[in-house]
């Protein structure tokens, strides 16, 4: 037996121990156990991500709070749904910046668009306003957001329910305030709105007529906005549009609003303003504008030159079968006097004279006025009393007098008391005073009485009552009832009496028109009534477009007007 080495053994012992401590060593550096990491089975999108099961310690912190487990560092973010500012909503590299494209956005409540450019700033809704580029915002173009707020402010990349008018189409929110469609506080909100330009209680309506007139070839009309729109001939610019077309629709009289009375005459029109001037225009042959700066005429509208009280106007005139042509105008003023100008060859202009006048001259004898009406060469007021004065051509007997001489100052129409209402035509007149009275010319049965003779004193029209207005046409009458229907007589050569026929002198019904008529109006050979609705039917002659149809086919009934 061999004897035992003590030292030897002991050395052994050492080289183990030491062996086994190296082992240990590379153990922990193979699998990377440290006293600051150790390895899990899971992954964790809250906490971190990775392929392994990597936990960083101590635990991440502030800004950089999440532990990325590929990375093996603290990080701001490891997914975009983590980064939850919109200016810094995608997460890229482990930091949370700003986005590039929508799918950046998604998660971001309220924000579904990336704004990736940048424009002037012209809304000031306070959501998004002033996003930088690469923002989460609400929207970047309109498809991004919903129908209750379907317009999207780029400038903001906010969804708005509009930016400005042309965005709001309901009449009743027209006006865009603070990017919302908001009632109508004026005409100028109603201006994008088609056929509806007139601002009523807050919602933008279409404009209808208030009054109407007719001249021989044209109609006038003043709308619910105080302006007139006129239609038909405009050989001379009667229509006042600053044109000589004629127009088979409704066409703007430029330049005037505020207008409060409206007359169409031969080849002239005049309004009265709210500030009680007047304007006309048209021909100017006989200084019937009131304005001798404009010796041939205007087509635009021109102060009339010494009216200043004005209350209504009555432009007239006429054409001997195209041998000569007159026209005069007449005023009635706020005091009860009357003024007129134009032509007076026959005693018109009332001034006891025949001379012609471009500027307004005072009708002899008037100062208890309330109504004023022209016809072709003559003219007539109702007074205060409701009784009726006519002076000027009287061949015919259209001063109503019992006489056939003309007068160049104001005579009383005989027998007549109670008037009511009162209008001129070519060469008759007719008054309304529960009943109905006509004189002078009555070639057509215009009259109503049955014949075609001519009378110088007024004749009763039987079995007419509850007559409200009368219009008296160049050979043609018609009444307005109290119900709303339109009975007319006279010269139908044109189906002016709108009965369906060319049949004239017997007074007949007006057929067809569609609601109740609330005025009226008769031109040479057309008719014109106002609906209850403010609508304009017409039926005639529509040679020129008189009808404003938006043609020149003539009509035996009531028809629309168009854009009315």
């Amino acid at each position: 037996m061999s004897e035992f080495n003590i030292a030897k053994y002991s050395a052994s012992v050492s080289r183990l121990a030491a062996s086994v401590a190296l082992a240990a060593i590379v153990v922990a550096l193979v699998t990377g156990c440290s006293a600051t990491k150790r390895e899990y089975p899971a992954f964790d999108a809250e906490t971190g991500g990775g392929s392994g099961d990597f936990t960083c310690k101590p635990a991440c912190s502030g800004t950089n709070s999440l532990c990325d487990r590929v990375k093996k560092e603290c990080v701001q973010c490891v997914t975009n749904e983590t980064c939850t500012d919109p200016a810094a909503s995608a997460c890229v590299s482990g930091d949370c910046t700003s986005c590039a494209k929508d799918s950046d956005c998604t998660h971001i409540t309220g924000k579904s668009a990336c704004k990736t450019s940048d424009s002037a700033d012209a809304g000031t809704t306070p959501s998004d306003a002033g996003a930088a580029p690469g923002t989460c915002v609400q929207c970047a173009e309109s498809s991004d957001c919903l129908s209750s707020k379907p317009v999207c402010d780029e400038s903001t990349g906010s969804c708005a329910e509009c930016l400005g008018p042309n965005d709001c189409a309901d009449p009743k929110a027209a006006v865009c305030k603070s990017h919302n469609c908001a009632a109508c506080q004026s005409n100028a909100d109603c201006e994008h709105i088609v056929s509806k330009g007139f601002c009523n209680a807050g919602e933008c309506v279409r404009p209808t007529a208030t009054n109407i007139s007719l001249g021989t070839n044209h109609t006038c009309a003043i709308l619910t906005d105080s302006t007139v729109k006129c239609w038909g001939r405009n050989d001379v610019g009667q229509l006042g549009n600053g044109t000589t077309l004629d127009s088979v629709a409704p066409a703007l009289v430029t330049g005037i609003t505020q207008v409060v009375n409206v007359s169409a005459g031969f080849q002239h029109s005049c309004a009265v303003l709210s500030n009680a001037s007047a304007q006309c225009w048209g021909s100017n042959e006989y200084g019937n504008l009131g304005n001798p700066a404009y010796p041939i005429g205007s087509s635009l509208p021109v102060t009339v030159m010494g009216v200043s009280q004005a209350l209504t106007i009555a432009a007239s005139g006429a054409e001997s079968r195209g041998v000569y042509r007159v026209m005069h105008t007449c005023a009635l003023l706020s005091g009860g006097s009357i003024q007129c100008w134009g032509s007076n060859g026959f005693g018109e202009l009332g001034n006891n004279s025949m001379t012609d006048s471009s500027t307004p001259v005072a009708v002899s004898n008037i100062t208890q006025a309330a109504a004023i009406a022209s016809g072709g060469t003559f003219s007539c007021a109702r007074l205060g009393n409701n009784t009726a004065q006519c002076w000027g051509a009287n061949s015919i007997g259209q001063l109503g007098n019992g006489t056939n001489s003309d007068s160049l100052t104001p005579n009383a129409v005989s027998y007549l008391t109670g008037v009511q209402a009162i209008s001129m035509g070519l060469g008759h007149s007719c008054a309304v005073n529960g009943g109905v009275y006509c004189w002078g010319g009555n070639s057509a049965g215009q009259l109503g009485d049955g014949s075609t003779i001519d009378s110088n004193t007024p004749v009763a029209i039987g079995n007419l009552s509850q007559v409200t207005s009368v219009a008296a046409g160049s050979r043609h009458s018609c009444a307005l009832l109290s119900g709303g229907t339109v009975q007319c007589w006279g010269d139908n050569s044109y189906g002016q009496l709108g009965n369906g026929t060319t049949t004239g002198g017997s007074r007949v019904a007006v057929l067809g028109l569609s609601q109740a008529a609330v005025a009226i109006s008769a031109g040479s050979g057309h008719t014109c009534a106002i609906l209850n609705d403010g609508s304009v039917q017409c039926w005639g002659d529509n040679t020129y477009g008189q009808l404003g149809t938006g043609n020149k086919t003539g009509s035996l009934v009531p028809v629309a007007v168009i854009d009315l």
